[in-house]
């Protein structure tokens, strides 16, 4: 038999519980690198840029491609993690419903 009363519930719940993992996901700070670490790009679960780091002692400035690569390397290592963190999240949501 069909319960109106549940199916509120658990959309209130699942309101709750996105808002939560919404909070978490703004506050993570996610760490994408490239060659080995010469730059390091941090993020958020929002995928906002919070700060680019640049190791200048062993990475050649002048070579501007090449640093453009790794700038690009960092945010896609960053976009992967966060991509990861969102499925890990998701599982776990859908778990707390039996989906």
């Amino acid at each position: 038999m069909f319960d109106s009363k549940k199916l509120l519930e658990m959309i209130k719940q699942a309101g709750i519980i996105q808002k939560n993992i919404n909070k978490d996901l703004k506050n993570k700070k996610i760490i994408g690198l490239a060659g080995g670490d010469l730059v390091k790009v941090i993020m958020n679960g929002h995928f906002e840029i919070i700060d680019i780091k640049i190791d200048k002692n062993n990475l050649d400035l002048k070579d501007v491609d090449f640093l453009q690569d790794m700038i690009k390397a960092a945010i896609n290592d960053g976009v992967n993690q966060i991509n990861a963190l969102m499925g890990k999240n998701l599982k776990s949501f859908t778990e707390n419903f039996n989906m």
